[in-house]
């Protein structure tokens, strides 16, 4: 098959996919919104005090799905529109090719739409400085396709420059570490790590996940956490640290990916990862957020980012090493890790079962002599029935864990239910704008995607390829998180997929363009290279940006350890000390629960981990109820500012006996002397 029909068949193949692709998701959006029940239904799951707070996800969801279809198909039209108002009609004599002055003003098509859609996004984020950091990274990309042929022949030995990398993520891992004093004087930072912090203090003192305590991010993390706590105390502190050994972890995982692409000695790999640093390191969102702020809020939203990320980052270099080395042992390895990341965290994991089985099908398919229907339905049956298998195979693992430490069954329906409290009843979901920073990162994984599917169906380099749809799927599948949740500060966890995508996008290119020369090279593909490198320049503008406020920080950050590291400041006068006693079940009604059990080594006698949120939920108050009535506690305090309890919960089983400021402390009427 000559060229000029190979290029025609692959566009046909890649127009008829994008029109499937097409009905496909408009018809999942209209299911969705069809299947999805209406505001009032989802107000029976919470008390009046947080219904205020639904947003039923039906309506933004089928904008999502639509908005992947035109983000998906503007690229493939503008390019279309490119290769037949243009190319057929261009000189393609290599002295003439780079510098002709037609080819110049026909280039400003395409620069002039990119130009405009990146300005009506600049125009329209909520994003604050965007217009001065996109300006300064749009020069930063000039410099770095100036000098993208002098980078890609530097090298540097890679035990250097793997040690560069890991002091950088270590210094930015360590900024994610929260003092105490932040916990106490910014219920903001509080709200959002007293989840994590309450799984793990269950555990460490014996309870079980899904029998007696629950977990909002998933159920293995604590027990990972809760054996290093065997060795030296839990505090705020010590479980911070801990979280930002782990972000290193995925730091490391993301420097190894770029590694694998890029090589474990070139350059390119170290300026990659300062870009990947910039995107999805919260500094760069403190930055903009609070602009020189006083007390920075770095680890303000961040203590779960490994929880979201490690699995995540950790594939995509494992896919890499898997193309090199495919075989059945490495397949089967890949997804009991990818049942392993369920249990982390089920709203990554699943993304990553999904993904891994999807790129094995298409690897298995583009390794046919001839793809065949019955031969692609038995590949596509066999990694179905595996992905059952694994999943079964995690879940009764599991439960043989819990029936051994507990002696009883877990509750998988509550596995799942965090899962339908967010998604699907958009609990503190923010709507989606149609116009913000979330396109670039989209239009990513979109055309990854279909670079992918391209190079499959033309039998061009197919690990590669397989590489790319793998990622572009997995990216997809985690947008959904930013989608629901649609602050700006979510796309750290949705947006390293899609930097690891545009450094390896890079230098594919820049070897496509140096085969025949750089300037002798394909325009087409020097456009592509110019807006690639805007995307990976921002990145490394953040990171420099980043720098000054950093430094503050790490210096208060040291400052403020020295000085409360080994106590909560929740009860400084020790109050609540008489009324607490370590390794006991206690009952504590109050947004600082967690850190007052912490503080005491004690544990919630509730059969829920966090109050910040699931004591709002309706079907939890009877077994809070049940708490209280088995006055399984002998003393229950309440803070003051949450008397709405008493509407919803009886305290008959209890007499106060004492008040603090904050607090009310009631005694069970069985010990009552």
């Amino acid at each position: 098959m000559n060229s000029n029909v190979d290029n025609e068949f692959v566009d046909s193949w890649l127009q008829t996919i994008a029109i499937v692709f097409t009905m496909l998701v408009l018809f999942a959006g209209f299911y969705i919104s069809a299947y999805f029940p209406e505001k009032a239904v989802y107000t029976n799951l919470f008390l009046a005090e947080r219904q205020g707070a639904i947003r039923p996800e039906a309506l933004e969801r089928f904008i999502y799905l639509a908005g992947i279809c035109w983000v998906t198909i503007l690229p493939i039209t503008l390019y279309w529109m490119y290769r037949r108002l243009f190319t057929k009609r261009m000189s393609t004599r290599p002295g003439r090719q780079f510098f002709s002055t037609g080819r110049l003003l026909k280039d400003l098509l395409p620069a002039l739409l990119f130009a405009g859609w990146l300005y009506l996004l600049a125009q329209n984020t909520q994003i604050p400085l965007t217009k001065i950091y996109l300006a300064i990274a749009a020069g930063a990309a000039l410099v770095l396709l100036a000098l993208s042929r002098i980078l890609y022949d530097i090298n540097i030995n890679k035990f250097v420059l793997g040690a560069i990398a890991g002091i950088i993520a270590g210094f930015y891992s360590y900024l994610l570490v929260i003092p105490h004093e932040m916990i106490a004087n910014n219920g903001y930072v509080s709200h959002h790590y007293e989840p994590v912090l309450a799984a793990v203090n269950q555990v460490v003192h014996g309870k079980t996940i899904l029998v007696d305590s629950t977990s909002l991010y998933g159920v293995l993390h604590p027990y990972m956490a809760a054996a290093v706590f065997k060795w030296c105390p839990l505090t705020v502190f010590s479980l911070s640290m801990f979280f930002g050994m782990l972000a290193w972890l995925s730091f490391f995982f993301i420097y190894l990916a770029f590694c694998e692409r890029t090589g474990y000695g070139s350059i390119y790999t170290l300026v990659f990862f300062l870009a990947a640093i910039g995107f999805m390191h919260p500094i760069y969102l403190t930055l903009l957020m609070f602009d020189q702020l006083k007390v920075p809020l770095i680890g303000a939203y961040y203590q779960y980012l490994p929880l979201r990320v490690l699995w995540g980052s950790f594939f995509i270099w494992y896919v890499s090493c898997h193309l090199r080395h495919a075989g059945r042992i490495p397949a089967w390895v890949g997804y009991m890790l990818a049942g392993i990341s369920v249990l982390w965290n089920p709203d990554t994991g699943l993304v990553i079962m999904a993904a891994w089985a999807g790129m094995l099908v298409l690897h298995a398919a583009a390794t046919q002599d001839a793809v065949r229907f019955k031969s692609t339905a038995k590949i596509v049956g066999r990694n179905i029935g595996a992905v059952i298998l694994t999943l079964g195979a995690a879940m009764i693992f599991y439960s043989l864990f819990a029936w051994f430490r507990s002696g009883n069954w877990p509750d998988w329906g509550r596995f799942f239910s965090y899962q339908n409290i967010y998604y699907r009843c958009g609990y503190f979901m923010l709507p989606m704008k149609p116009l913000e920073f979330w396109q670039p990162i989209l239009l990513m994984y979109s055309v990854s995607f279909f670079y992918g599917v391209k190079c499959l169906l033309r039998r061009d380099n197919t690990d590669n390829a397989c590489w790319y749809c793998y990622v572009a799927l997995f990216g997809l599948g985690i947008f959904s998180y930013y989608q629901g949740r649609s602050h700006y500060q979510c796309l750290v966890a949705v947006a390293y997929p899609a930097i690891i995508l545009a450094g390896s996008m890079f230098v594919d290119l820049l070897k496509q363009q140096l085969n025949p020369g750089f300037f002798a090279g394909r325009r087409e593909i020097f456009l592509k290279m110019a807006m690639l490198a805007i995307f990976i320049a921002w990145g490394i503008v953040y990171t420099v940006g980043s720098i000054p406020i950093a430094a503050r920080y790490f210096q208060q950050l040291n400052q403020s350890l020295r000085t409360s590291r080994s106590s909560a400041p929740v009860d400084p006068d020790n109050e609540l000390a008489p009324y607490l006693k370590a390794n006991s079940g206690s009952i504590i009604i109050s947004d600082s629960s967690t850190y007052l059990l912490t503080k005491y080594h004690c544990y919630s006698a509730f059969p829920v981990a966090s109050l910040a949120m699931e004591t709002y939920l309706k079907d939890q108050l009877p077994l809070i109820q049940n708490a209280i009535d088995s006055q399984s506690s002998e003393y229950l305090i309440i803070e003051k500012r949450n008397s709405m309890w008493f509407g919803y919960l009886s305290f008959d089983a209890y007499r106060e006996i004492a008040q603090t400021p904050k607090f009310r402390i009631l005694q069970a009427k069985r010990y009552a002397k």
